[in-house]
């Protein structure tokens, strides 16, 4: 393009604004934050109508669109943060480490809250029943990434019977993410920006045949089964390595919006592919735009959290209603006891576990970096 003065028009990229902002989006804590509460307004559904709802009301409803592209694109904004995380440390036990130290510290305090106080605060069994059950003991392996959703004797007469923390489905996913970047950056190719995109073109292209062989995969919110989320992950670290050559075009996301729409309807095989890299670039731009900021909700980094506790907390919320439940005086009351445990989880718990950080690696800048569900 040409400028009036005859000059050439340089074009805007994701990395021209990047550099423009000091190396992070003004729009990323907006979208993080406005991401985990959309989790909160769809499980408010969710739990005050149960799995019946879920089956004959919302999966045969257009209403599903509004919902399946949220954790993917948490994924995708979170893909991009890791990436650069990953060409900071440029070191495998460091750059594990730093995920660990993001991720462990709240997910066992979730998990250990919700299985030594909230489980025998509510359950039908007595105490001994309850610490004896195997059940509890297996709840425990969240912490591993090896998930369950029940406790023995827990929110049974709920709507959505047994399932204590049903966001945690996302767990093994993230690590999946973790595992497969370790791998790459073992093999020294996760900086090869042409590779990675290779990478991705394969994966999708394997998760769309199995798609077309198998429509059933793709039904309903099956897209976002942990082979979409790993492919929003993974085009979020592509779209950064190509950084500097993506356009930050608003034409170019409304036509990626569009694309991902016609994929949805027209030829859903291809939303784990197609859709997610569509996905991903529409909230990496977002994440480029200056969004009002919200002090109290933004004095700490709230998105992990509000994503993590926020399920227990509505399950509980029904459980303890003596009429069911609206599900938007649901959503309110749960996104304000969510929030007020998530400052507390990151003011107590996951900030001086960041701090340690600089112990592993004392020269490396540390900001920005994240992961699907607690980005830092």
């Amino acid at each position: 393009m040409i400028t009036k003065d005859g000059a050439p028009r340089r074009r805007v990229t994701i990395g021209c604004l990047l550099t423009s902002y000091g190396g992070i989006g003004p729009g990323f804590d907006f979208a993080r934050l406005f991401l985990s509460l959309s989790v909160v307004a769809w499980h408010s559904f969710l739990v005050s109508y149960g799995g019946i709802w879920y089956e004959t009301s919302f999966l045969p409803s257009p209403a599903r669109l509004l919902i399946v592209w949220i954790v993917p694109a948490f994924f995708g904004l979170s893909g991009f943060l890791v990436a650069g995380s990953m060409l900071r440390v440029n070191k495998i036990t460091v750059f594990a480490t730093f995920r660990a130290l993001r991720i462990l510290p709240a997910l066992t305090l979730e998990v250990v809250l919700s299985a030594f106080l909230l489980g025998p605060l509510v359950t039908s069994y007595t105490p001994i029943a309850y610490f004896s059950d195997s059940g509890f003991w297996r709840y425990l392996l969240n912490i591993a990434g090896i998930i369950h959703f029940e406790l023995p004797g827990v929110f049974l007469e709920n709507p959505l019977r047994e399932t204590v923390n049903g966001s945690l489905w996302t767990v093994p996913a993230e690590l999946y993410c973790y595992l497969i970047l370790i791998v790459l950056m073992g093999l020294r190719v996760s900086r090869n920006a042409a590779f990675m995109l290779a990478i991705l073109t394969l994966i999708g292209g394997v998760v769309g045949l199995q798609g077309l062989a198998d429509p059933s995969t793709v039904a309903g919110l099956k897209p976002l089964a942990a082979a979409t989320l790993v492919q929003c992950f993974l085009s979020g670290v592509v779209i950064f390595l190509w950084r500097d050559r993506v356009p930050a075009s608003p034409m170019l996301c409304a036509g990626c919006f569009v694309t991902y729409l016609t994929v949805f309807y027209l030829v859903p095989f291809l939303v784990p592919s197609v859709g997610a890299l569509c996905i991903t670039y529409c909230v990496i731009y977002a994440g480029m735009i200056r969004f009002p900021r919200i002090p109290l909700l933004m004095s700490g980094d709230y998105s992990y959290g509000i994503y993590l506790y926020a399920f227990p907390i509505q399950q509980t919320l029904v459980w303890l209603a003596p009429t069911p439940v609206n599900p938007f005086v649901l959503f309110a009351l749960a996104a304000a006891l969510a929030a007020s445990f998530a400052a507390l989880s990151w003011h107590l718990v996951e900030k001086p576990a960041l701090g340690l950080r600089r112990r592993f690696a004392p020269r490396t800048t540390i900001n920005g970096a994240g992961s699907p569900i607690a980005p830092v």
